[in-house]
């Protein structure tokens, strides 16, 4: 039994291949991180900080962890490095990449590509080279109206609805067959 600093809430917790060490999501007051904890010095450390953006499945062979995270509004697989501490993207999903797994000697990813049809289990190489920077939107995953384009508070203010809200409206009855 190991109590967890902070009151936080620990999930997706797995080993290290040398089994000294557990990886995990952590849910706290001020979002969600990836932790470890050290079976040997008894030590807890944080390795990435995801602010309030969901992260989760996560799986950890050699000198990576991998996990699922939705940085860019679309679930997607990162890997951290852990000797540097570097996160980027793996995959490229259009609809969500979930459940990363990674091969016994970390060459292989596997995970479940979401697509129209439904799920697609995916096999790719696990090449870091081929991995994306992680690009961050600004403040813990939200973006100015400026740089999302939309209207400011005074714009929002200015903006009306057509019609009469304070009007009467008639109530009837809704019949399925007249409004196919």
């Amino acid at each position: 039994r190991v109590q967890i600093p902070g009151n936080e809430y620990p999930q997706y917790p797995v080993w290290n291949e040398e089994r000294n060490r557990i990886y995990m999501s952590i849910l706290g007051d001020k979002g969600k991180k990836i932790k470890f904890y050290s079976v040997e010095s008894g030590e807890w450390g944080t390795i990435f900080d995801a602010g309030f953006t969901d992260i989760a499945e996560l799986d950890s062979k050699g000198d990576y962890l991998v996990f699922r995270g939705a940085f860019s509004g679309i679930d997607n697989i990162y890997a951290i490095n852990l000797e540097s501490a570097v996160c980027q993207r793996v995959t490229s999903s259009a609809l969500g990449a979930f459940t990363p797994s990674l091969s016994a000697n970390s060459d292989t990813l596997l995970y479940a590509d979401y697509t129209s049809q439904g799920y697609d289990v995916v096999k790719t190489a696990f090449d870091p080279s081929r991995f994306m920077p992680l690009k961050l939107p600004g403040d813990n995953g939200t973006e100015s109206n400026e740089q999302l384009n939309l209207p400011s508070v005074e714009e929002k203010s200015q903006v009306t609805v057509p019609g009469d809200p304070t009007g009467s409206y008639e109530t009837t009855k809704y019949r399925k067959l007249t409004n196919l």
